[in-house]
């Protein structure tokens, strides 16, 4: 229903307002060391992009998750990912 959408919504909000908090100063979420945690969280907040018809759940929104995900993207690995499943899609 519309109203369960809506509510969804705005928990997931609240979520990552909270998330965005939490990540001010740090560079990872569970210390100084990219862990799986990591990579499983850059891969739902990518999900975002899809499943968020009215943008207000863009991670731009978010300013440390924003730089969260941005520093994420420099690793070799992360990027390599990204380029490996943008050549799936290109065939």
């Amino acid at each position: 229903s519309k109203e369960m959408q809506e509510k969804l919504l705005e928990t997931a909000k609240e979520k990552l307002k909270k998330l965005d908090i939490d990540m001010k100063g740090k560079d990872y979420i569970f210390g100084e060391s990219f862990s799986v945690i990591d990579a499983y969280l850059f891969v739902a907040l990518d999900w975002l992009y899809w499943v968020d018809p009215k943008d207000e759940l863009r991670i731009a929104n978010f300013e440390e998750l924003n730089r969260y995900v941005n520093q994420l993207k420099e690793r070799a690995s992360v990027s390599d990912a990204l380029e490996y499943e943008a050549n799936q899609f290109d065939n």
